[in-house]
């Protein structure tokens, strides 16, 4: 069931990213290790909104470069929370790299292709799927072939082409209902 989140967008509670997390590690035939770690990443990668002024997540114009600093320490802000749980010190440092982009302009930290764990990788394609799929107070949820068009796009800038293709393969059998 959908609920309202801290950024004003319908949140599907984590547990759609979860499950696409899931599917999606599993086709990939992703290392056990990695799926759980993945799964992990999903229900707390986006815990760096609670350190966003509530102004900057519902602005309804352009971020100002302030603004857009302030979400960049977003995952900075979510490692730091996910650290202090014992047991999660690894989740922690794949949460810091889900805003990692394949081709390094991503953030915090610019890295660059294999150098950003395979679990962020994977969250990473697996939350734009999500979002896109995801009814926006500026837009319905995105139609299937627009979904997989901008994934397309982003593949080997964005994402790593690899999962966005899994990603592809995948939602062309289940497509989550917003």
């Amino acid at each position: 069931m959908a609920r309202q989140s801290r950024d004003g967008y319908p949140s599907l509670a984590g547990v759609d990213l979860r499950e696409i997390v899931e599917l999606l590690s599993e086709s990939m035939q992703a290392p056990p290790n990695v799926r759980e770690e993945a799964r992990r990443v999903a229900g707390l990668q986006d815990l760096g909104l609670l350190g966003i002024r509530g102004a900057t997540l519902s602005a309804k114009r352009p971020l100002d470069e302030t603004e857009r600093a302030e979400l960049r320490g977003a995952p900075i802000f979510a490692q730091t929370l996910v650290a202090s749980m014992p047991g999660y010190e690894t989740v922690a440092e794949h949460v810091r790299h889900v805003h990692e982009r394949w081709d390094g302009k991503g953030y915090p930290d610019g890295l660059k292709g294999t150098d950003i764990p395979l679990a962020s990788r994977i969250v990473a394609v697996a939350a734009a799927f999500q979002a896109m799929s995801s009814p926006r107070p500026f837009r319905a949820p995105m139609h299937p072939r627009a979904i997989a068009g901008e994934l397309r796009a982003g593949a080997g800038t964005q994402f790593d082409p690899e999962i966005v293709a899994a990603m592809l393969s995948l939602a062309r059998e289940w497509t989550p209902q917003p």
